[in-house]
């Protein structure tokens, strides 16, 4: 009952926080949407959802919408690949995958291989990070084959620093979406424990610093525990 008490002052909280075109802000009363934080929130309603929790449908569906509209252009603004391919994972998740898109930033990210070579991945940056999402949005969208196809060979290293702006990103958080991904791609993949170990331990030193951290990491270890 406090759980479903809480989720259910939070939902409400996200309509207080939407804008006019659907996305939501930073604070309530902001007039301009957060693109991430948007596609953050529409991953939580959806997870509430599946959880069994009371998702009112006029929010959930024209945040929706507003996810889906993230998609349309080119790439424009450090983040925005990141942020892309999370909405192509988000959809996913509702049951509305789009196909072409996920084509299309998946070659996007893979663009750097050929200049390090398969078994050089690089460090876990926004490029590298688009990737585990759209290799957890083809599973959804019924393609294992093309989910596999995005875990590089070796693991790239997480981030060592926390990115305040965009798209966001902190240690925890890019090693927690490693274990959700792999979890549902490559359940049997080696580098698990130690991922999800790491995490574990992170959070007891105090190390899971804001609500996205806490969010993600709890998500991971979730599905690890299951």
């Amino acid at each position: 009952k406090r759980v479903a008490a809480k989720v259910k002052t939070g939902i409400l909280r996200l309509c207080g926080m939407q804008a006019s075109d659907g996305g939501l802000g930073m604070w309530v009363g902001d007039r301009q949407s957060w693109p991430w934080a948007s596609v953050y929130a529409a991953h939580f309603l959806l997870e509430a959802q599946a959880a069994g929790h009371p998702v009112p449908e006029d929010l959930r569906s024209s945040l929706l919408a507003y996810v889906r509209r993230q998609l349309d252009g080119g790439l424009g603004a450090d983040g925005t690949l990141e942020t892309q391919a999370y909405a192509c994972y988000v959809l996913a998740l509702a049951g509305k995958p789009e196909r072409a898109v996920m084509e299309r930033l998946a070659g996007i990210a893979r663009a750097d291989d050929a200049g390090r070579g398969a078994t050089a991945p690089g460090s876990l940056d926004g490029r590298q990070q688009a990737r585990f999402h759209l290799a957890a949005a083809w599973l959804a969208a019924g393609r294992r084959d093309l989910a596999e196809g995005l875990i590089p060979q070796t693991l790239p290293a997480p981030r060592v620093s926390r990115r305040t702006a965009g798209a966001l990103g902190s240690p925890v958080r890019d090693r927690a979406i490693l274990v959700r991904t792999l979890l549902d791609v490559q359940p049997d993949h080696p580098a698990l424990p130690s991922l999800v170990r790491w995490i574990s331990d992170s959070g007891r030193a105090g190390g899971w610093r804001s609500t996205q951290d806490t969010a993600f990491a709890l998500l991971a270890l979730g599905a690890w525990i299951r």
